[in-house]
C-alpha cells in the first residue's frame, strides 16, 4: 500500500502548482503542452497518461472508516476512462495487499479491500462505462450448461481434477527438495450422500485468488506473469472449468490454505484456511468467508442434481483420465483405482474384447511397444497372425482381425499432462492405418503452448500442436519398424501388403484428394511407404502373369515412366431392378490392356497401379499429369462382358513432386459438394469442360470460361459459392442442366 500512496504522492507532487480546484491545468506543464501536439500514436499515449495523474493526482482520500476516495474533473473522456482503468488495477492490488495483511501477525494497513468510491466526471456531459454488459446469472448458466459440456459429467469433474493436479504442480516446482512435498489428488464419489469430493494438497488458494481468480469468470490466475513464471507452463486457460460443475451439481463447497507465507516447518501443520460455498440457484453478489483449520490444499464437494446417476459419473470420470504425474486416486466407496504415473500399456483386453478367449485358438499374436521423444510417450499394441514366415493383420477369410466377428476400430488415446482429449493423432500422416490392426495411448507432459477448443477436448491449429503430432507420428513409425523387424517383413513387398491390409475394410479410399500425404510421407517415412506397379510388356511372361515391382517412396522417386491408373467405379443395368457394380479393382485387367496398347505405340516405360490411395497420391502430386476417355472392357460374368467408356488417369512418374504436396489444385471446397477441384489436361466425349473423378474430385480445363468463373470467385474467398457452382456440374453431368451454368460450358 505504501508503494500505491507513493506513486500518487509522486503525481500530486509533480503538478499541484498547476492544477486548479475543478482538475483541469491552470497552467499545463511546457512538456505535457509540447505532447499535446504531437500527432504520432506514442506522443499521444505519453500525454494521456501525464493527464490522468494530472486530473486525478490531487484526488484521492482514505476516510476513517478505510474506504478510498477518489474524485476529478476531466474534459478529455479519454483520460477519464484510463483514469477508471488505473482505478481498476488499484483495486486488484488492494485485494491482494488486504489478504497478506490478514496472514500477517502485525497490522500496518488502514484501509479495506473494497470498490473504490469514485467521483469521477466529465464536464459537459455525462460519462458512463458501458464496456460489455452482461448479465452474471445468464452468463454463468451459459457456461455451466450443456451448450458448452456437450453432456458429458465426466468432462465436469475432469475440470475440478484438473484444478487439483494444476495445484499440485505448482506447489512441487516452488517447494524446496527440503519440504520433501509428496503430491496427492483423492477424488471421492459417495453413493449415499450423492456428493463427489476431490481433494489435492496443493497450493491452495489465499482469498485474493479466490476472488480476482476461482469466482471470476474468464480471469485464470495462468495469465498472471507471476504465476507463469519462466520453466512452469500451468495447465489452466479460461477461467471458466470451476463453473461448469453447475451441469451436475446444485451447490458446491470449498475449502482452502494457500501454502505461501508458511515456513518449511509448518507445511505439513494445520492453520487458518477459508471455507466458502457457491450455489448457481439464488446466485449472490457476495461471498461469506469462514474460518478453517486444515492442511495447505483445496477440497470440493460437489452436491450432486437427482437426475445425476452416481456410477456413471463415476465411469465418464474414469474415462476422461489416462494418468498422471501426479498421484490420482479414484474411490467409489470402499473400491479405489489409483492412475498410473506414465502412460498405460495397451492391455489385450482392451485389444481384444471377447475375442481374448479365443486368442490362441485364433492365432492371434500381439506387438507391444513403448517409446518417449522429449515430452511425448506412447505405448502401442498391433493384433497380426503369422502364416508360415509371413504377417499378416487379416484373420482367415481376409477381414481385419479387429473386425471379426464384427467391424471394430480403436481410435488412439490421447492426452496432455493425462487429461484426455482429441489431440494429437494424425492418419493422414501414416504410412498405415493404426485404428483398423492396433491401438494407441499417447500423453504430451509438457502442456506450454497448446490452445484448446474451450471445452478442451480438442487443440487449436498451432505450430505447437503439430509438432506433438509430428513426435508422435515419428515414434509409432518407430515402433512400426520394429514390428516389421520383429515379423520379419522389413522388406518391400511385405511392407506394401501389410500397409495395403491395415486399410482393408473401407479404408482405402481412391477418390479423395491426398494433399500433403505424398510430401509429409516422404519426409518422415519414406522407407515404410512402398508402391505396387505391374510392368507393362507387349508379349506376357510364359504363365500370362504381368511383372510386379516394389519401391519406397525413395526408389520410386528416381524412376521415369508413365503409370496408369482406373480408378473409377461404374453400375451398368442388367434389366428390370437389377444392376451390376463394377469396382476399380475389377478394372485392372482393362487399364493393363490399354497401357498395352500405348507401348506399342513406343511410349517408354510404362506401369499399371492398383487403384488405392497410393496412386491418388501420385496423381495429385504431379502437376501435368491427365485423363484420357477410352473404350474398357467390364466382364460382368466369366463369359461377358461390357464395353464402355472409363476415365483412365496417367501420371507421369518424372513428373512427381514428392516433396512439395498437390499440383495443379485451383482449391479444395466444403458445402453443396465438397472435394477439390482440379486443373487437369482431358477430353470429355460430351464436349465438357469438366471431368468427375469419383465423389470428390473434379477435373476442369484450364483456360475455359468455367475456370475463369472459379478463378474469380476464389479471388474473392467465395468458396461456399464455389462447391455450390460444382453441385450444379454435378447434376449437369447426370442430365439436368441449370441455368445459372449459362454461358460456363
Amino acid at each position: 500500500m505504501r508503494q500505491i500512496i507513493h506513486g500518487i504522492e509522486v503525481a500530486r507532487s509533480f503538478t499541484r502548482s498547476e492544477q486548479c480546484v475543478d482538475g483541469t491545468l491552470a497552467q499545463a506543464p511546457r512538456v505535457v503542452d509540447l505532447i499535446s501536439k504531437d500527432p504520432s500514436k506514442t506522443a499521444r499515449i505519453s500525454y494521456l497518461e501525464n493527464m490522468k495523474h494530472i486530473c486525478v493526482g490531487d484526488s484521492v482520500a482514505v476516510e476513517n472508516d478505510g474506504r478510498i476516495v477518489v474524485s476529478g474533473s476531466f474534459s478529455d473522456p479519454e483520460v477519464l476512462s484510463l483514469a477508471h482503468h488505473t482505478f481498476d488495477q488499484i483495486e486488484e492490488w488492494l485485494r491482494g495487499y488486504c489478504d497478506t495483511e490478514r496472514r500477517s501477525s502485525v497490522r500496518r494497513l488502514r484501509v479495506r479491500p473494497e470498490p473504490l468510491q469514485r467521483r469521477l466526471e466529465l464536464r459537459g456531459g455525462r460519462f458512463e462505462r458501458l464496456g460489455v454488459r452482461i448479465d452474471k446469472k445468464n452468463i454463468i448458466d451459459l457456461i455451466s450448461s450443456n451448450a458448452i459440456w456437450k453432456a458429458n459429467a465426466g468432462a465436469v469433474v475432469r475440470e475440478l481434477v484438473q484444478n487439483s493436479v494444476e495445484a499440485c504442480r505448482y506447489r512441487a516446482f516452488h517447494s524446496p527438495l527440503s519440504a520433501k512435498y509428496e503430491p496427492k489428488v483423492t477424488i471421492r464419489f459417495d453413493r449415499a450422500a450423492r456428493t463427489v469430493f476431490v481433494e489435492d494438497n496443493g497450493c491452495g488458494m489465499s482469498e485474493r485468488v479466490i476472488l480476482n481468480h476461482f469466482l471470476t469468470v474468464g480471469n485464470s490466475r495462468a495469465k498472471e506473469k507471476a504465476y507463469c513464471t519462466e520453466g512452469y507452463a500451468p495447465l489452466a486457460r479460461f477461467g471458466i472449468g470451476f463453473w461448469s460443475v453447475f451441469t451436475i451439481a446444485d451447490r458446491a463447497q470449498v475449502q482452502t490454505l494457500a501454502f505461501e507465507g508458511a515456513d518449511i516447518d509448518e507445511e505439513q501443520e494445520q492453520r487458518t484456511g477459508t471455507h466458502f460455498e457457491v450455489e448457481i440457484e439464488g446466485l449472490k453478489d457476495y461471498t461469506v468467508f469462514l474460518e478453517r483449520t486444515m492442511l495447505s490444499g483445496t477440497a470440493v464437494t460437489l452436491q450432486l442434481k437427482p437426475e445425476i446417476v452416481m456410477d456413471d459419473l463415476y465411469t465418464q470420470t474414469q474415462d476422461q483420465l489416462l494418468c498422471s504425474e501426479i498421484p490420482v486416486e479414484l474411490k467409489i466407496d470402499s473400491d479405489s483405482v489409483l492412475l498410473p504415473l506414465s502412460v498405460p500399456d495397451v492391455s489385450d483386453a482392451f485389444l481384444l474384447g471377447p475375442k481374448l478367449e479365443r486368442k490362441a485358438e485364433l492365432g492371434i499374436e500381439v506387438f507391444k511397444w513403448r517409446g518417449t521423444d522429449g515430452d511425448s510417450e506412447i505405448a502401442l499394441s498391433l493384433l497380426y497372425r503369422m502364416v508360415g514366415a509371413r504377417s499378416t493383420f487379416l484373420a482367415e477369410g481376409g477381414a481385419p482381425l479387429l473386425f471379426v466377428p464384427e467391424p471394430r476400430m480403436c481410435p488412439p488415446i490421447s492426452s496432455i499432462c493425462g487429461f484426455r482429449g482429441s489431440f494429437f493423432y494424425s492418419a493422414n500422416s501414416l504410412c498405415f492405418d493404426l485404428p483398423r490392426v492396433g491401438a494407441l495411448h499417447t500423453n504430451w507432459k509438457n502442456p506450454r503452448g497448446f490452445e484448446y477448443a474451450i471445452d478442451r477436448q480438442t487443440l487449436l491449429e498451432n505450430d505447437r500442436k503439430r509438432k506433438a503430432t509430428a513426435a508422435v507420428v515419428d515414434l509409432v513409425h518407430s515402433a512400426y519398424r520394429e514390428f516389421l523387424r520383429t515379423t520379419g517383413a522389413f522388406n518391400r513387398e511385405a511392407i506394401y501388403e501389410l500397409n495395403k491390409e491395415s486399410r482393408a475394410g473401407g479404408g482405402d479410399i481412391p477418390d479423395l484428394f491426398t494433399g500433403m500425404q505424398l510430401a509429409e510421407m516422404y519426409a518422415n517415412c519414406p522407407d515404410l511407404l512402398c508402391f505396387k506397379l505391374f510392368v507393362v510388356r507387349l508379349v506376357q511372361t510364359s504363365s500370362n502373369v504381368p511383372e510386379i515391382r516394389y519401391f519406397d517412396a525413395t526408389e520410386l522417386a528416381r524412376q521415369k515412366g508413365t503409370a496408369w491408373v482406373i480408378q473409377s467405379s461404374i453400375i451398368l443395368p442388367m434389366g428390370g431392378m437389377q444392376q451390376f457394380l463394377a469396382m476399380p479393382d475389377q478394372l485392372l485387367p482393362a487399364a493393363y490392356k490399354h497401357a498395352q496398347g500405348r507401348l506399342s505405340l513406343g511410349e517408354g516405360d510404362s506401369f499399371v497401379l492398383e487403384p488405392n490411395a497410393l496412386a491418388s497420391m501420385l496423381f495429385d502430386c504431379d502437376p501435368v499429369s491427365s485423363v484420357e476417355i477410352v473404350p474398357v472392357g467390364v466382364p460382368i460374368n466369366p463369359t461377358t462382358q461390357v464395353n464402355v467408356q472409363m476415365p483412365i488417369q496417367k501420371i507421369n512418374l518424372e513428373s512427381v513432386q514428392f516433396t512439395e504436396g498437390a499440383q495443379g489444385i485451383l482449391a479444395n471446397v466444403t458445402g453443396k459438394w465438397s472435394g477439390a477441384i482440379y486443373y487437369r489436361s482431358f477430353e470429355n466425349p460430351k464436349g465438357r469442360p469438366y471431368l468427375f473423378l469419383g465423389r470428390q474430385r473434379v477435373l476442369v480445363k484450364r483456360s475455359s470460361p468455367l475456370s475463369l468463373y472459379l478463378e474469380d470467385l476464389k479471388r474473392q474467398s467465395r468458396f461456399t459459392k464455389m462447391a455450390d457452382t460444382v453441385a450444379l456440374l454435378k447434376q449437369d453431368e447426370a442430365g439436368y442442366p441449370s441455368a445459372e451454368l449459362s454461358g460456363l460450358l
